[in-house]
């Protein structure tokens, strides 16, 4: 994504001579009624939600360190996450408003909005049953398989937005199935270098969403597995719980002896 937006971005119009004029639109800026601040929008979109996120999931799928640690790795990831998203939503609403152009029009920015909505009900919600103290034993039990099945429907939300958001980029820049004459030449169907990065993205991320999800299947349902988890859980068990607060509570004693 960054390579699409720093460096190969490119618009395309059709004269009424059926000449194909080129624009490059890539790199980066922060400056007043610059286009470019919009290219900050798919790649801190894509961090947040894509890269970020599914570290945040795959240190639960790994667990390379203590229950504690990978808890609060967790939450950082998550909480960078949001912090990018928040950074790349003002750049393009900054961008839209600079341009005359209209906020939240496209079924993209529905799905977006849709999206940013649930992540930011299960981070909510998340925070306060699993990070922060006082939520009852029994209640964090019986939220675990709801976050993490949350969790899997916002990985196949987001790849549906940032798919859909690679198409509408597509689509309004022209890169695809270009007709007439560009650069001299006589082109017909003609795909530029644009669509066919673009296209590329669009397939690996969902090539991404499908091994996270099959990778949380799989670390949720293997039989070795779970009974790792029975094993773990025998001779640790006040570490591996996932109903344990991160922070920790004196009103919470019972959680121990819930143990």
């Amino acid at each position: 994504m960054v390579v699409w937006m720093g460096t190969t971005l490119t618009s395309y119009t059709v004269t009424s001579d059926d000449t194909v004029e080129a624009k490059s639109l890539s790199g980066f800026a922060w400056a007043p009624n610059d286009g470019r601040v919009f290219n900050w929008h798919p790649v801190l979109m894509s961090f947040g939600l894509l890269f970020c996120s599914s570290q945040a999931i795959l240190i639960f799928v790994t667990k390379p360190y203590s229950h504690h640690v990978n808890k609060m790795i967790h939450v950082a990831c998550h909480t960078c996450a949001i912090v990018s998203v928040i950074v790349g939503l003002v750049a393009v609403v900054r961008f839209h408003n600079e341009h005359d152009i209209k906020n939240f029009y496209s079924l993209h920015s529905w799905i977006g909005l849709a999206t940013l909505l649930v992540f930011a009900s299960q981070y909510a919600l998340g925070f306060l049953a699993f990070f922060y103290p006082g939520v009852q034993v029994k209640l964090r039990m019986l939220l675990v398989p709801y976050h993490i099945g949350l969790g899997v429907g916002i990985v196949a939300l987001v790849g549906i937005t940032t798919v859909a958001g690679v198409m509408e980029k597509l689509m309004f820049n022209r890169s695809c199935n270009l007709h007439g004459t560009l650069d001299g030449l006589k082109v017909k169907g003609y795909q530029s270098w644009d669509c066919v990065l673009g296209n590329t993205i669009g397939l690996l991320i969902l090539v991404a969403v499908l091994s996270l999800a099959s990778a949380i299947w799989l670390s949720k349902h293997s039989p070795s597995v779970s009974e790792d988890r029975t094993s773990d859980h025998d001779s640790d068990s006040d570490d591996r719980d996932e109903t344990k607060p991160l922070l920790k509570d004196t009103a919470l004693k019972d959680d121990s002896k819930h143990n």
